[in-house]
């Protein structure tokens, strides 16, 4: 659920709609990230996310969103 969440991160412009629900249902606006692409994501991820944030990262297969998944887990330096 949103009170459970630290951080939404939406990748890719067809992920608005999910930044727009998020708002609408009372997810702060402060706490959400959107990015167009996985490569921007990767430039200001660390500097969004801190030790033991709770995350849900939202994107398609197409978005490669593995590729970010794999990075924040430590097994890519993308």
């Amino acid at each position: 659920t949103k009170d459970n969440l630290d951080i939404l991160i939406t990748i890719g412009n067809d992920s608005n709609y999910i930044k727009e629900e998020a708002i609408n249902n009372s997810f702060p606006k402060d706490k959400i990230y959107s990015f167009n692409n996985y490569q921007e994501s990767l430039k200001e991820i660390h500097n969004i996310l801190k030790e033991n944030d709770i995350v849900l990262l939202k994107a398609s297969h197409g978005m490669e969103l593995t590729k970010i998944v794999d990075y924040l887990k430590g097994e890519s330096n993308v």
